[in-house]
C-alpha cells in the first residue's frame, strides 16, 4: 500500500506535496485544441462546414487519398485565395478551396474547376486550423508596416506586407516573444521558395519548406534577425523584393502546449 496523500500521513512531511491534481501548476494552455484542431473529412463535391472548438485564422489541407497538393489559407489574406506549400507559385484566387471562416468552423467547396481540390466528392482529406486571434491590425513597429493577426496566449501569428526592396528590413509580428519558427512566402510580383527560418539552424542558415534541399547560406535574408517585436528581413526575393506582397506564419513556443 503507498500514500501519495489520499490519506493522512503517519509522520511529519515538509517540503512535499501529495501527488495529486490540485498540486499540479496552472497549465498556461489548459486545453490546447482551443488553438489547434486537427480535422479529417469526405469530400461531398459541393459545399461543407468543418466544426472546430474556436474560430480559425489559418487552415492547411491536404487530400489524403492521393498526391494531391498541400494548399493554405488565412484570413489575413481573405477566402479562396490559395498558397501551396510544396509549390513555389504566388497565391492563387479561386472559384473553391476554403470559402469562409466561422466563430466555430471553417468552410470547403469544390466546384469541379480547380486542380487544387478541397471537397471533391468521395476524397478523404485532412485540415490543420490554427486560432491566431480575434482581429487583424496595423504594425509599425518594423520599418515597413505590416498587418498582423497575432495570439500571443498561443504563440502564433499571421503576418502580410509590402516589400520594398532594402536591406536590413523589419515587420512587426505582435507575439511579444520571439519566433522560433517562421514560414515565409512571396504572394504577388514571380514565383518564389517558401522561406524557412527555425532557431534550431539560426539567423545564418534557412531552409526551404517546398524542397528537400538541406539548410543553405542565408546571406542577408534575415536582416537583424528575430525579436519579441519584429521579423528581420533582407531584399532577397523570398520576403522583400520591392512591390510583391508577402505573407510569415510564425510560431514562439509556450510552455506545456508547444516548442520548436
Amino acid at each position: 500500500n503507498i500514500n501519495f496523500g489520499q490519506r493522512a500521513f503517519s509522520h511529519p512531511v515538509s517540503g512535499y506535496k501529495s501527488l495529486n491534481t490540485a498540486n499540479l501548476p496552472e497549465p498556461t494552455i489548459a486545453d490546447g485544441s482551443q488553438y489547434f484542431d486537427t480535422k479529417l473529412w469526405t469530400g461531398n463535391g459541393t459545399n461543407q462546414n468543418i466544426s472546430t472548438s474556436f474560430s480559425p485564422d489559418w487552415v492547411w489541407v491536404k487530400e489524403r487519398g492521393s498526391t494531391g497538393w498541400n494548399n493554405v489559407y488565412d484570413v489575413v489574406r481573405g477566402v479562396k485565395k490559395s498558397l501551396i506549400t510544396n509549390d513555389t507559385r504566388a497565391e492563387q484566387t479561386l472559384n473553391d478551396g476554403v470559402t469562409a471562416f466561422n466563430s466555430n468552423s471553417f468552410t470547403v467547396s469544390h466546384d469541379g474547376a480547380s486542380t487544387i481540390h478541397t471537397n471533391s466528392n468521395g476524397d478523404s482529406y485532412v485540415g490543420w486550423a490554427w486560432d491566431a486571434g480575434s482581429s487583424t491590425v496595423s504594425n509599425t513597429d518594423g520599418s515597413i508596416t505590416s498587418q498582423v493577426r497575432a495570439n500571443p496566449s498561443a504563440g502564433f501569428s499571421i503576418v502580410t506586407w509590402t516589400g520594398n526592396g532594402s536591406s536590413n528590413q523589419s515587420v512587426g509580428h505582435n507575439l511579444n516573444a520571439a519566433p522560433k519558427v517562421v514560414l515565409f512566402k512571396r504572394r504577388s510580383g514571380g514565383t518564389s521558395n517558401w522561406q524557412v527560418y527555425h532557431d534550431s539552424i539560426g539567423s545564418t542558415q534557412r531552409l526551404a519548406l517546398n524542397t528537400a534541399d538541406a539548410a543553405i547560406s542565408a546571406g542577408t535574408l534575415w536582416g537583424n534577425g528575430m525579436t519579441s517585436s519584429v521579423l528581420g528581413i533582407g531584399p532577397g526575393s523570398g520576403v522583400n523584393t520591392s512591390g510583391s506582397n508577402y505573407v510569415a506564419y510564425c510560431f514562439a513556443p509556450v510552455e506545456g502546449y508547444s516548442a520548436m
